[in-house]
């Protein structure tokens, strides 16, 4: 599953999207999907469809380019855990959270952990594809930087240092039980949001965006 994240701002008309495209998939097309969207948010066909459809594949051919690294069956990795963020809203709810992921483990399954998160928190259904494409978008943004640097991923350490500090370290008897003053920090938060809430956030995003 590939992260997509759609982001136009165009002819005074501004649509952001983000969902996980299936390879596998044979019966939709990008250019179709992005038609349905455009038939869906009553956007021009004749202006929106090219620019969802050239995201929509060069984020595919992006995710082709790394993801094929280092899938040798076999292969051992090593100290590849980082801290991952969750700042999601999902209507009027606002959800943040971090945790530790291990970017090598094949059993880490994004879609299984977020339908648990939302279960174990009784959010709404909405939030289990934000919060499996936030993962997958961290995922693939942390296994890019691995392949720029160099790495081989052939399990042997991260020779960038620069790379290898934007990792935790690996776990032994000293670092397997978290810091008492930053244990509250590994815990989710919601936040019930009014409409200037909202506002507010979107004018931050707007502004980091830039």
């Amino acid at each position: 599953l590939v992260p997509i994240r759609i982001d136009i701002d165009l002819n005074g008309v501004k649509f952001r999207d983000s969902f996980t495209w299936n390879l596998n998939e044979t019966l939709i097309t990008p250019e179709y999907f992005a038609e349905i969207i455009c038939e869906d948010f009553n956007l021009s066909h004749s202006v929106y469809q090219p620019v969802i459809v050239k995201a929509i594949k060069e984020q595919i051919d992006e995710y082709y380019m790394y993801s094929q690294t280092g899938e040798t069956e076999g292969n051992e990795y090593k100290d590849t855990n980082n801290v991952y963020d969750l700042d999601i809203i999902v209507g009027d709810q606002w959800l943040k959270d971090q945790f530790e992921w291990d970017l090598c483990n094949k059993r880490n399954n994004p879609e299984e952990f977020a339908e648990k998160l939302i279960e174990d928190l009784g959010l709404e259904p909405e939030f289990k594809t934000a919060i499996a494409h936030s993962i997958r978008e961290q995922i693939q943004a942390h296994v890019k930087s691995l392949y720029l640097s160099g790495y081989q991923f052939d399990g042997g350490p991260i020779k960038d240092d620069e790379v290898a500090q934007s990792f935790l370290l690996p776990l032994n008897e000293e670092t397997i039980i978290r810091n008492d003053k930053i244990v509250l920090d590994f815990a989710p938060d919601i936040y019930s949001l009014n409409e200037d809430d909202i506002e507010r956030l979107e004018r931050d995003y707007e502004r980091e965006s830039r």
